[in-house]
């Protein structure tokens, strides 16, 4: 699950401003270098919250709320920062 902090976000939107010649016409990906998987990041956020998670979500909750949009949250995503690396 491919994921950014909110801090690297404005850092690299920073350096695409101050560097525009390099990015112009490109496409640019935001997100770790690092994959995780959801259950990593889901572990991650109880223990940031000083809680255990209660319960996993089970894959249909996010079918019947999202949609076709769930898939951005249950199928594998390997995105990788290339050119802000």
């Amino acid at each position: 699950m491919p994921w950014i902090h909110v801090e690297d976000i404005g850092l690299s939107m920073l350096h695409i401003a101050l560097n525009m010649s390099l990015y112009r016409g490109k496409v640019v990906n935001m997100s770790s270098p690092e994959h995780h998987t959801y259950d990593t990041i889901y572990q991650t956020m109880g223990e940031l919250n000083n809680r255990t998670p209660l319960f996993r979500v089970p894959e249909w909750v996010f079918k019947l709320l999202l949609g076709e949009l769930s898939c951005v949250i249950l199928e594998s995503q390997r995105a990788h920062p290339q050119r802000l690396l």
